[in-house]
């Protein structure tokens, strides 16, 4: 999310708009499923490991959405190249 900052605004706010809804839907999704396994099926020494290896978990899916939502901004950015290409 820091390097999208250093991006123009315009890029910035499509990436909010394209991206923030999705995970945040992804993760109420997630964090009570794992509460709720790890609170009721977790021995309470082990809760700590387990709650590391879903954020572990959560960071590989975070930074797959931000890799993935890169591509589609490139996707983008070429297409609106080629379409004024074409208008000239």
């Amino acid at each position: 999310f820091a390097a999208a900052c250093l991006q123009t605004k315009q890029n910035l706010f499509k990436k909010v708009k394209r991206d923030l809804i999705p995970v945040q839907l992804a993760g109420i999704g997630y964090w009570p499923f794992v509460d709720l396994i790890s609170f009721s099926l977790i021995p309470i020494d082990y809760i700590p490991v387990f709650i590391n290896f879903a954020s572990f978990i959560w960071t590989i899916f975070l930074s797959y959405k931000a890799r993935r939502g890169l591509q589609v901004a490139v996707e983008e950015d070429e297409a609106n190249k080629q379409r004024s290409r074409k208008i000239r």
